[in-house]
């Protein structure tokens, strides 16, 4: 069971990456292709300055094109993805595949330079390099080999040393600086997936499903934020109490799909009339205002706009006419008063709303 969930995490996580990505598919081809460039430019460095087949040699030849073709073939596959051909799950996989790539690459070529250069720079790059492929993360093996770049510079810079010896040198340099910018743009591609992923999943443990309005998690939060709040600020505020009547009796006519509507209507108008207030749905029938800002100056109007138009009215709903009315009641917070005491004089005045409404039109209203 643990094995199965973590291949679904990973190839949740493939997904995500791979939906980035897409988004920036050029500037991913744009990069590869400059990589190719650089490489295809070695290799004919490299081929006229070819004296004989060494292991190194070889070594060298075989390393740029395994670079050549793992670049050409991510090419190829992010050009198919922008038509539509691969999934988000294989550009995923493919970015993975590339960073391993590189990281092959860059050890091998860092350890050819060891068998040209001994000098203490190129000793503390080779370090630094394996020690990226050891810790595999590509935040880390982006710091790390961007250290090595930085590094490389500052001793040339303060030594003099001729650390880039001939084109070769600064060819291997160039590509290195276009790998770590890769490997970085990977590391902001994995983040972005996973703080929008993070950004989606608490929005959804704060919005209430039904209404689309903060949920009870939400609204205690936002108690706890306002109560921290009142004890270094007086802050002006007020609590409206909503509650849809006739809910049960419309579920027990007609079924909990209509009931839900009435819950879903109220969920879709409140936000109509209270503008600058936090609204809640905070289970069953019931809603909260935490009314704030210019809602609190004009809070007289905006309760003669909610009677208007949640008092009482006939709704259609799958061919049916349901009643549709909310009882509501508010209250001021005055000085002294704690929230609890707020919402229990807001709550005291909805119910006492609700027995008008039930009087006015005849509703059933159940007891408390």
């Amino acid at each position: 069971m643990e094995k199965k969930r973590k291949i679904d995490i990973f190839k949740e996580n493939m997904e995500r990456m791979g939906s980035f990505v897409k988004k920036y598919i050029t500037l991913y081809v744009l990069m590869l292709s400059l990589v190719i460039i650089f490489e295809l430019v070695f290799l004919i460095y490299f081929f006229c300055n070819f004296r004989s087949f060494s292991f190194t040699n070889i070594v060298y030849l075989v390393s740029y094109l395994f670079l050549i073709a793992s670049s050409l073939v991510s090419i190829i596959v992010l050009l198919l993805s922008k038509k539509g051909k691969t999934s988000s799950f294989s550009l995923g996989i493919l970015l993975h595949a590339y960073s391993l790539a590189i990281m092959i690459w860059a050890t091998t070529i860092s350890l050819l330079d060891l068998r040209h250069n001994s000098s203490p720079i190129v000793l503390l790059t080779i370090s630094m390099v394996l020690s990226g492929i050891l810790v595999i993360s590509p935040i880390y093996f982006t710091i790390i080999n961007l250290a090595a770049i930085v590094s490389i510079i500052i001793y040339n810079a303060i030594n003099n040393y001729g650390y880039f010896d001939g084109p070769a040198a600064y060819l291997n340099f160039f590509i290195f600086v276009i790998m770590v910018i890769i490997m970085a743009f990977r590391h902001y591609s994995i983040r972005m997936s996973e703080a929008k992923m993070n950004d989606y999943l608490r929005k959804l443990s704060y919005r209430d499903h039904l209404t689309g309005l903060g949920n009870e998690t939400a609204y205690f939060e936002e108690v706890d934020k306002l109560m921290k709040a009142l004890e270094k600020v007086d802050l002006k505020y007020a609590i409206v109490v909503m509650d849809v009547n006739n809910v049960k009796t419309t579920n027990d006519t007609y079924g909990h799909r209509f009931g839900c509507h009435l819950i879903v209507e109220c969920g879709h108008m409140l936000p109509t009339i209270f503008k600058t207030s936090r609204l809640f749905h905070i289970g069953g029938d019931e809603f909260v205002a935490i009314v704030i800002g210019d809602d609190y100056d004009n809070l007289g109007s905006i309760i003669e706009d909610f009677d208007k138009k949640m008092r009482y009215s006939k709704i259609e709903f799958e061919n049916h006419e349901l009643t549709y009315s909310v009882a509501r009641g508010y209250c001021f917070k005055k000085p002294g008063m704690t929230y609890k005491e707020v919402f229990q004089e807001a709550d005291e005045r909805m119910y006492e709303n609700k027995k008008e409404v039930k009087k006015q039109y005849n509703l059933i209203i159940r007891e408390r």
